[in-house]
């Protein structure tokens, strides 16, 4: 097959904003407050951009690089069940199957630069420049950079973003100790520090594709989604009107960002992206779906050590219950701390555990996700495959839609889907069998025909403040040569955004890309001068197979994901 570079002029600026969405993001752009952005929605087609069904970094940023839905790359969430256990083990970009897009442009000749894409960890081996995202554990790991000759002066002259500061982003415990304001700024300098390093990289090592994420959006709208969004639990009027502007003052700190990066790189394609949106959370979805399955009789909880320590635990946990909505955020901060032994007994007494030889569905980390316990499948299972399967899992999408908000009477949960409904490829098996979508709702209880379903409190952590979670539709912008001006893009996906820009970099689409090139972006003038090309299929072979983390690596992957609300 005959490999086309592309013109020397076709030059790419791709800048993904974890969380982005135009529900924001519109009404500030035509207010004046972020203009680069405003300029671009102007100048360019935008539109919303279907998430991947999760709607979980991991499975994002992993369609976005590869233009695969997740049955075909193999990424589903943060962690994947060890085959024939109930045990789970961390994601990287290492699991993750199909070629990244910058891995076929550099293969056509084109120079890369990637900064900071989630789940690209180990960085690929590109002419040019590669810094792996959050899934690395650390910025002295091997395959950190790439060329590793690299690591030592970027890490010097990065520290904040690479060095001792590199840590994970998350800024769970300043907001649980109550440090609103040094979060934001914390945030804020996380992001000007990924833009001179993006500037560096431009000046000493030039490429033709620049690829970077900033995903301090994401984190900003965990934390502050109460001060914006009214409908949210607990927010006191005098914190409110103190942080309201937490969020866009990130947006507007990415948005210079861009207005840099377009300067530095010079006349250049640009495509904004984000891998799903944002909005109000129910907290917490995982404990929410263990009540309903208890409450069902679906999953039974099984009860750890002797009787009196048991009881001991258990009014511990009965008291804190009770005083964690009104002790002060420092206070349950410092109850947080693993080194206490409160927080160990805390733990210990509202730590989940089943009891498997009467579980018949379960979720364990990922939020969202319900397995069947079936037999012969799960070491214990008890449901049997086939008939008994289908019953099951149509009973309790039935159950999980008809939940209500006990005090509202708003719906709970906005979808269930079954997995061989929305996902396909060789690694189907490895999803959940139900992925359970909540609305935008906090509800203190539910309600399901009449009977109340509280929620058993959890282990505390970041989770707890976290009144922002992930919504279906990101955002997408596209400006340069042959894009229409100011029009806005329909049925948009996150697997399209690959093939979209492969085209618009000259290049074929693989046969094996799910996603197709969003052609009503692009004036009928540039597609009839550029008909679009497709090339074979580039295969699922793993990026590096057989990489795992070590233990030490995967305790420090675990304190950044509960650091930053996600487990």
């Amino acid at each position: 097959m005959e490999r086309r570079s592309p013109a020397p002029q076709r030059r790419l600026l791709v800048v993904g904003i974890d969380a982005a969405t135009l529900d924001l993001v519109r009404p500030w752009a035509e207010q004046g407050d972020l203009p680069r952005l405003g300029r671009l929605l102007a100048d360019g087609a935008w539109g919303r951009l279907r998430s991947v069904p999760s709607m979980v970094t991991p499975a994002a940023w992993s369609t976005f690089a590869t233009g695969c839905n997740p049955g075909a790359h193999g990424v589903f969430s943060f962690t994947e069940r060890l085959p024939g256990s109930y045990e789970e083990r961390y994601t990287s970009g290492a699991t993750r199957a199909g070629t990244p897009f910058w891995v076929l442009l550099n293969r056509a000749g084109v120079r890369c630069t990637v900064v900071d894409v989630p789940w690209t960890y180990p960085a690929d081996a590109v002419d040019g420049v590669m810094i792996s995202g959050m899934d690395a554990p650390g910025p002295d790991a091997p395959g950190f950079v790439h060329p590793p000759s690299l690591a030592a002066d970027l890490r010097r002259r990065f520290d904040p973003l690479l060095g001792t500061g590199w840590s994970d982003g998350g800024i769970g415990d300043l907001v649980a100790r109550g440090r609103l304001d040094a979060a934001r700024e914390f945030l804020a300098r996380r992001v000007e520090a990924r833009t001179d390093l993006c500037r560096y990289l431009m000046e000493h090592h030039p490429g033709d594709l620049l690829c970077v994420v900033h995903t301090e959006v994401d984190r900003i709208q965990h934390f502050f989604w109460e001060f914006v969004d009214p409908r949210a639990p607990r927010v006191l009027a005098r914190e409110a009107a103190r942080h309201r502007d937490g969020i866009l003052r990130i947006y507007q700190a990415v948005d210079r960002s861009i207005e840099a990066l377009a300067a530095a790189f010079g006349p250049s394609h640009v495509i904004v992206v984000s891998d799903h949106g944002a909005g109000l959370s129910p907290g917490s979805p995982d404990a929410w779906i263990r009540a309903v399955l208890e409450h069902q009789g679906w999953a039974a909880r099984r009860l750890a050590g002797d009787p009196v320590r048991r009881a001991a635990r258990a009014g511990l946990a009965r008291l804190y219950r009770t005083l964690a909505p009104w002790l002060p955020r420092s206070v349950t901060w410092r109850l947080r701390q693993r080194g206490s032994a409160v927080a160990r007994s805390v733990a210990a007494a509202l730590a989940y555990e089943y009891d498997w030889s009467r579980t018949r569905a379960f979720c364990l980390s990922a939020s969202g996700e319900v397995w069947l316990n079936v037999r012969g499948r799960e070491p214990m299972g008890v449901v049997e495959p086939g008939e008994e399967y289908d019953r099951l899992r149509r009973r309790i999408r039935d159950v999980f839609l008809r939940l209500r908000d006990a005090t509202t009477g708003q719906p709970v949960v906005e979808a269930v889907e079954f997995r061989d409904e929305i996902y396909h490829g060789p690694f189907v098996e490895r999803a959940p069998d139900l992925l359970i979508r909540f609305a935008e709702v906090a509800p203190a209880a539910l309600a399901l025909d009449g009977e109340v379903i509280r929620r058993p409190r959890q282990a505390p952590s970041p989770r707890d403040l976290s009144a922002g979670g992930h919504r279906p539709d990101g955002m997408i912008v596209l400006a340069g040569a042959g894009v229409r001006q100011g029009v806005e893009v329909h049925d948009a996906r996150l697997q399209d955004v690959a093939p979209t820009l492969l085209y618009w970099m000259g290049q074929a689409v693989p046969a094996s890309m799910d996603g197709r090139v969003l052609v009503g972006a692009f004036t009928p003038e540039y597609l009839r001068a550029h008909p679009i090309q497709t090339s074979e299929a580039t295969g699922p072979a793993r990026t590096q197979p057989g990489y795992g983390y070590t233990g030490e690596e995967a305790a420090r992957i675990a304190e950044r994901l509960r650091r930053l609300g996600y487990m």
